[in-house]
């Protein structure tokens, strides 16, 4: 009995040692799992923002590196370009030449222009054809039309044509003048009724120069002279000095 008493305490005490030894192998086991799965967080949390930062550090410098080759690449254009405009050629710029002072022309320049033209006066002697008659005529380049005096005037129909007859003056011994009716026009007058007038063709001779014209019919016993050369007679043949008169005499007409 009394070794089996001695068997059941020491098993008691081995049973009691193993489990001490249990509790302190699971105490000690235990921890350093603990420290095994604290680890990897604190390692995670370190080692994740260093990585992002690298990468972020690497970003801005590709970032930097791809804004220095872009300016570089924006200042090579411009300098490209300014060469360019360096070297188009710059616009001719007109010099002002100084205004200078025209001298008067030579007898010379006066003579060819006189040859080119005519020069008459203000008043000439002109003859009219076919009444073959010579008037002194007022010379106006203010007038379109060359205007002719005519009274006592008839007009009549001859082969379906229109004729008129009238005289230039107020002498019933002077002959009359027949012709076809070329046009009618009307003329305009200041504060008054514009005036119907028959329009004819005839032959006037002034100096060296004849030709056939257009000329009006109207009363001119008002005026000063019975004829009137306007433009449309001057025109091409005569310069007009208005400080001469009756400057020259007109040839006579031949059939």
């Amino acid at each position: 009995m009394r070794y089996l008493f001695y068997l059941l305490i020491s098993v008691f005490l081995i049973a009691c040692s193993t489990k001490e030894s249990v509790i302190n192998t699971t105490s000690i086991s235990k921890k350093p799992i603990a420290i095994i799965k604290k680890t990897p967080v604190t390692k995670t949390l370190y080692i994740n923002p260093s990585i992002s930062r690298q990468s972020e550090t690497r970003l801005k410098k590709e970032q930097k590196l791809q804004e220095e080759r872009r300016k570089k690449s924006v200042d090579s254009n411009i300098i490209a370009i300014v060469h360019v405009k360096k070297k188009t050629p710059k616009k001719a710029v007109k010099q002002k030449t100084p205004n200078l002072i025209k001298e008067p022309s030579s007898d010379n320049n006066i003579s060819k222009v006189s040859n080119a033209k005519v020069i008459i006066g203000r008043v000439e002697p002109v003859r009219l054809t076919p009444s073959n008659k010579v008037l002194n005529a007022r010379i106006d380049t203010g007038a379109t039309t060359t205007s002719l005096n005519a009274l006592d005037i008839q007009v009549y129909t001859q082969d379906s044509r229109e004729f008129i007859r009238f005289r230039i003056d107020d002498n019933s011994s002077s002959p009359r003048i027949s012709t076809p009716i070329f046009k009618w026009v009307k003329i305009k007058r200041h504060e008054q009724e514009p005036q119907r007038r028959p329009v004819i063709k005839m032959r006037i001779t002034l100096g060296d120069v004849e030709q056939v014209t257009e000329i009006t019919l109207t009363d001119r016993t008002k005026f000063s002279y019975p004829l009137l050369i306007g433009r449309n007679y001057l025109r091409n043949n005569y310069i007009v000095d208005v400080s001469k008169k009756q400057t020259s005499s007109p040839k006579i007409y031949k059939k």
